[in-house]
């Protein structure tokens, strides 16, 4: 399987548009795991999330410090499949509950090995910037993406809750 990771830009709009009216449509969500918030956007203010995405760390647009982070669109045959953000630090937040990389798979391409891909790159990618071990995190009903962990080399630390949820805790070393 050919992936090509790359950055966004401009020329990828309706490609990434259609990837979150799909995801969105498919998925009971309100959100976009690894989405760098894609889901607040729309066509009509698309620079402003390639704006966001590139922003620096600290950069407070929800109400949060955003950290230092690439994203990545996830591109088979001129097709957003996936998306991945990859987060260089964790704030509190994310060590207990969002980790350093969230991922997210086009529901017409699931179990096609896009979300294995996709953590492998993100993993390689943080040894690169010097981080030895990463935190991936999922919610504890969400068994394809455990297996996902699991198969880059995840060991459970614990479960905790989170609202009505309860969230998986991963460590990789890198």
């Amino acid at each position: 399987m050919t992936l090509i990771f790359k950055q966004p830009t401009p020329d990828d709009k309706q490609a990434v548009l259609a990837f979150k009216e799909a995801y969105l449509s498919y998925y009971d969500e309100t959100g976009i795991h690894g989405g760098a918030e894609l889901a607040q956007f729309d066509k009509s203010n698309f620079d402003q999330w390639l704006d966001y995405v590139y922003a620096p760390a600290g950069t407070n647009t929800f109400g949060y410090d955003k950290v230092a982070n690439d994203t990545f669109l996830i591109i088979k045959n001129d097709i957003v499949v996936g998306i991945v953000n990859i987060r260089h630090e964790l704030t509190e937040f994310l060590l207990q509950f969002g980790g350093h990389i969230g991922y997210s798979t086009h529901p017409d391409f699931q179990g096609q090995g896009i979300a294995k891909n996709a953590l492998a790159y993100a993993l390689s990618v943080l040894k690169n910037k010097g981080v030895n071990k990463a935190l991936i995190t999922c919610n504890d009903n969400n068994i394809g993406s455990a297996k996902v962990i699991e198969a880059n080399g995840g060991i459970l630390e614990n479960t905790v809750p989170f609202g009505e949820k309860t969230i998986r805790r991963y460590w990789i070393l890198l």
